[in-house]
This record gives structure tokens, sequence and C-alpha cells, in this order.
């Protein structure tokens, strides 16, 4: 989501597909050769991505898929990201 007035962009990752460090992102048992460069470019490319927005004069936020089962502290912490 981007709100351009703030220069500010807040991400929604799935935990799996970007490697998040909990039990949802770890990677699978089989199939690893497959799915290792493929989880490591998704992740390369997610830092490029806020390089790139910093590098612009915009802030980031990820919001983790894990995060949303608790809405009261997302919630905390996406208003006080936006404020």
């Amino acid at each position: 989501m981007a709100f351009p007035g703030k220069r500010k962009v807040i991400f929604l990752h799935g935990c799996f597909w970007h490697s998040h460090e909990c039990p949802k992102g770890r990677p699978p048992k089989s199939g690893l050769p497959y799915w290792q460069p493929k989880l490591a470019a998704n992740r390369a490319r997610d830092a490029m991505i806020s390089e790139k927005l910093a590098e612009l004069g915009w802030s980031t936020m990820t919001v983790w898929q894990c995060e949303l089962k608790d809405v009261g502290a997302l919630e905390k912490r996406v208003f006080d990201f936006l404020r």
C-alpha cells in the first residue's frame, strides 16, 4: 500500500514466500534445489526495492502474514508508522 502524501509504503509479505524467520517461513523439506534460489531471489528483490525507495526518500514497513493474528498490535504499528 502506498501513501504518496507521506512518502510511505507498507508491504504485506507472506511468511513462506519472503522467508520470514517464523514457523510459517521455513523452507520446505523437499525440492530445495528449486525453492532455495526462488526464495533467495524474493529476499534480494525485497531488499533492492526497499533500498531504492529509501534513496527516493520513502519509508517502508513490512507486515508479515504471521502478524495478522494480533490485529490490535498491528493496528498500533501501522498508525505509528503513518504518523
